[in-house]
């Protein structure tokens, strides 16, 4: 179709890596318009579409232009219209992607168009890969109709399957639900119709595993090294597990005692507190973080990748210390989104196994992850008489009642109520039972011959 038409035009002319890239990307958005409008794309659609961005995205003028040029360009084939001008050529430190480093293509078919959908909108990778994942089940599901086929009966049968067959959690019911709608309004363009008869799994309450004060001390006395440092530093901050391994040098504030909490949960900033008893620690860390940096530095590597834009912006920052992880990878490892290449920030599945080890070492019989470690400083600070908007500040909730949920858990008068045994029985003594007496093995009788009166 359009998309594959254009790569073969963006492979003939001799222009920059960069100007392609803008190139591809103003088409691809014209396209997308085009689709969701159920347009033709020729001049008429590419007059609605400019006057589209100059009415309601009230884009500047010079974006304007600078789409027109590219889609002109591509309506005539590559010869008609003005074509967009090259950029000039990137310094040494420029954009990566005139280094040689090209992002892997986001493929063809119903995915593809997923994908670029959700890169268009700035939306997360954890995000994307969720939504292609329902997009591949789904499409299993209702095989061998196609995608322009698909209807509400098709999405109907499919959650149904979900709650009744595969006995999903409402949770993961739901997340299906908003995979499938976004395919069906941004990348099929019509909405997915009423869906009547459909089973819907039961959402219950579940409450948070919370861990006392006494078992994060034996959790984290069992654990050693760069992991403890990261446990203690998500317990004593109420951080998320990715956000600890997203921090860079510049968020944190020894001076202030506060960490900056950037492009957390829904894309949102704050300021919670760093732990006094670890600055010492984290600021040794550091000291062995700039080391392994001077050597990536020494062998010409030491970039890191900054967000959105500001990696063309100022391509000098990327190997500025205060944009370098605080807690790095080991290793080098490419990025299945954008194909960079470079020291990423630690895996969270290291913390994960770490924790489930000392847990076991420990002698920890709850089913716990890093999370629980938030749970715990949220209740252990509304136990210690914190007010329960510092805790929502600090934990980054959008309401309040989702930080309400930890006053469940509180073991203190007027929330839960004390046991009548320990009120009716105060001098009763419980002694634990004796173990059972083995068991005697019985003795097999002889065989005999059979007895006819039995």
């Amino acid at each position: 179709g359009h998309h594959r038409r254009l790569l073969d035009m963006l492979a003939a002319v001799p222009w920059a890596e960069k100007s392609k890239e803008n190139c591809k990307i103003n088409v691809c958005w014209f396209l997308s318009f085009c689709r969701r409008r159920r347009l033709a794309a020729d001049a008429a659609a590419c007059e609605a579409f400019l006057d589209w961005m100059r009415r309601e995205r009230q884009s500047p003028d010079w974006q304007v232009e600078r789409v027109e040029r590219s889609v002109r360009w591509f309506l005539g084939g590559g010869n008609g219209g003005r074509a967009p001008a090259p950029a000039q050529r990137a310094r040494d430190d420029g954009d990566w992607r005139d280094r040689g480093f090209a992002p892997p293509p986001v493929g063809g078919g119903l995915i593809g168009r997923l994908r670029t959908e959700i890169r268009s909108r700035h939306m997360s990778y954890r995000t994307e890969e969720c939504y292609a994942h329902w997009a591949r089940q789904f499409a299993g599901f209702a095989a061998p109709r196609r995608p322009l086929e698909w209807d509400a009966t098709d999405v109907g049968g499919f959650l149904s399957h979900l709650a009744v067959e595969r006995r999903v959690s409402a949770a993961t019911q739901s997340q299906a639900l908003n995979a499938l709608v976004f395919v069906f309004r941004h990348v099929l363009g019509r909405e997915p119709g009423e869906l009547e008869g459909v089973v819907r799994a039961r959402r219950t309450r579940r409450m948070p595993t919370v861990l006392s004060e006494a078992e994060v001390g034996r959790l984290l006395g069992a654990m050693d090294g760069t992991p403890r440092l990261m446990a203690a530093l998500i317990y004593g901050a109420g951080l998320r597990l990715r956000e600890c391994l997203r921090l860079r040098v510049k968020d944190v504030d020894f001076d202030q005692g506060l960490l900056m909490i950037r492009q957390g949960k829904g894309d949102k900033d704050r300021v919670t507190v760093l732990p006094q008893r670890l600055r010492a620690a984290l600021a040794g860390h550091l000291g062995r973080v700039r080391e392994l940096h001077d050597g990536d530095l020494a062998a010409g590597r030491g970039r890191v990748r900054l967000p959105d834009a500001l990696e063309r912006k100022f391509p000098s920052d990327t190997t500025a210390w205060g944009w370098q992880w605080v807690f790095p990878a080991r290793g080098q490892s490419t990025c299945p989104r954008t194909g960079w290449t470079g020291r990423h920030h630690a895996h969270p599945r290291a913390l994960n196994r770490a924790m489930r080890s000392a847990a076991g070492r420990a002698g920890i019989a709850k089913r716990f992850g890093c999370h629980a470690l938030r749970h715990s400083f949220a209740t252990h600070c509304l136990r210690r008489g914190a007010d329960i908007r510092t805790v929502q500040d600090l934990l980054g909730h959008r309401d309040v009642s989702t930080t309400m949920i930890y006053t469940h858990v509180l073991n203190r008068p007027g929330v839960v109520a004390a046991s009548p045994l320990d009120a009716a029985f105060p001098e009763m003594a419980m002694e634990a039972a004796p173990p059972p007496a083995p068991a005697v093995a019985r003795a097999t009788p002889p065989a005999g011959p059979p007895d006819a009166f039995r």
